[in-house]
């Protein structure tokens, strides 16, 4: 059994890029997509392994099917009559206490 590195500059066990734990934490938050890496910058980018986008996405509509009960909303500003925010959500109040009506784009 080997005794653990102390890094001298903080005092602390020396970390080791390829430590198990870390690398599992690493991958944990990685996108793969038919065997390729996808950037975490890409928009449709969501943890985990996919045989296509298509599959990235089913999983997450999965999650909305779940949810049986909520509400269609309607919101307007009087600041822009002829806009009307459509939507939907689970706590309908929940939601509108958090629209932002500084701009309708």
């Amino acid at each position: 059994m080997q005794a653990e590195k102390i890094n001298p500059k903080t005092g602390k066990k020396a970390y080791y890029k390829d430590n198990p734990d870390a690398v599992k934490l690493r991958d944990s938050k990685r996108m793969w997509v038919n065997g390729k890496e996808i950037s975490k910058k890409h928009p449709l980018h969501k943890p985990g392994r996919y045989k296509s986008f298509g599959d990235a996405a089913f999983s997450a509509l999965q999650k909305d099917i779940q949810i049986k009960e909520g509400y269609v909303y309607a919101i307007r500003n009087k600041a822009w009559p002829e806009w009307v925010k459509i939507g939907k959500a689970i706590d309908a109040q929940d939601r509108l206490n958090g629209y932002q009506t500084s701009s309708p784009m």
